[in-house]
């Protein structure tokens, strides 16, 4: 089973790889190379990275329901939003800054109860 996946998987990146070396071809009026589905910050996620994880996920599976790939296409879309969220919560925490004298007070503010108390 996971001979066939890692197989699977090297077939996926030769036909990507022997695609990009092909010609491209003109785009035809309102065809669409890609498509953006969700904006995260100003991260996007695009229909085709979700289309290639579903392929990847159903791998070579045949007789798969449409209830099922649409359930499975919605759970990636939903780790990918996930995935993003949390790339632009860590931007943001990052971004926090502070400067040496707060970091004193605030540790002069900590230890104020206990020098009371235990002098």
């Amino acid at each position: 089973m996971i001979m066939k996946k890692i197989f699977f998987f090297f077939l996926c990146i030769l036909l990507f790889a022997g695609s990009s070396l092909a010609q491209p071809r003109p785009l035809r009026d309102g065809e669409k190379i890609d498509a953006v589905i969700a904006v995260v910050g100003k991260y996007p996620v695009l229909k085709s990275t979700i289309e290639t994880q579903l392929i990847i996920a159903l791998g070579n599976k045949s007789g798969v329901s449409p209830d099922t790939i649409a359930r499975l296409r919605e759970q990636i879309l939903q780790t990918e939003i996930d995935q993003k969220v949390l790339l632009v919560r860590a931007e943001q925490d990052s971004q926090i800054s502070t400067n040496e004298s707060e970091i004193d007070e605030s540790l002069e503010a900590r230890n104020r109860p206990y020098e009371q108390k235990f002098g």
